[in-house]
């Protein structure tokens, strides 16, 4: 666990094949899990704890009833330069040739076909963050997804597909135009479970830099993903959906 932590700090070179911002999920002996991106890793420190001759127990056991209440983190991987110029060519072009209903707005916007190219670096994509965010192969999937066109809005709600068995989501931000880009943070939806088996949401603020997909799984069952951009985008596009399990219907 110390190697696998020490490897994980930015800069290391003990293992090189680590992604630029995998996850890293730490065990304890309890059961619990941790899960902590590499990015924010920037340290490790290791003390001994001094041997205590006390023998009787420290204190009561805690009841279910009395425990804390207890964070269940979404994993997520971030993937960076998912398409190839001409690929975001395309995208912006057919995104740029649907004019908006409205000045401001969010609009689906109609492909004839996915570029080939845009879909092999998907799988690409979904098969590598598959392998830290699930277990088990991934055979027996498809992709259910859609490009919208956002347009001079400040936050934006996006819905993820309906009537499927989904097993990761993900969102890749396009600009469409060549001035400069707005920031962009994605809300990520947490979990904390509460005594009596309930569970609240809270959500963590996740920068996301353009062509850059943020893939995440979907055992939360999570609602629509919120993004908010820090000054309005004159027109910009949106590529969001899930590689689902089964084929395609």
């Amino acid at each position: 666990m110390v190697f696998g932590l020490v490897s994980a700090l930015p800069g290391a070179k003990l293992d090189a094949s680590l992604p630029p911002d995998g996850l890293i999920q730490v065990e304890a002996r309890n059961g619990q899990r941790l899960f902590l991106s590499r990015s924010s890793l920037v340290a490790l420190t290791i003390e001994r704890l001094p041997v205590s001759a006390e023998t009787s127990p420290r204190g009561p056991a805690l009841s279910q009833e009395d425990a804390p209440p207890l964070l269940a983190p979404t994993p997520f991987v971030m993937h960076a330069a998912v398409f190839d110029a001409a690929t975001i060519e395309q995208l912006a072009g057919a995104s740029a040739l649907s004019p908006p209903a409205e000045p401001s707005g969010m609009q689906e916007v109609t492909l004839d076909a996915l570029p080939e190219a845009a879909g092999k670096a998907l799988v690409r994509v979904l098969s590598s963050a598959g392998s830290y965010l699930l277990h088990g192969d991934l055979k027996e999937t498809h992709l259910d997804l859609a490009v919208r066109r956002v347009s001079s809005l400040r936050s934006v709600r996006l819905p993820w597909p309906a009537g499927s068995t989904r097993l990761l989501d993900f969102v890749i931000w396009l600009p469409i135009t060549e001035q400069a880009s707005p920031s962009v943070v994605a809300a990520l939806p947490d979990r904390w479970l509460g005594r009596d088996g309930g569970a609240s949401t809270t959500v963590r603020m996740l920068a996301l830099q353009a062509n850059t997909a943020l893939v995440f799984p979907t055992a939360h069952e999570l609602g629509d993903l919120e993004l908010q951009i820090s000054a309005d985008a004159s027109s910009a596009a949106v590529v969001v959906g899930s590689l689902c399990q089964g084929r395609r219907e």
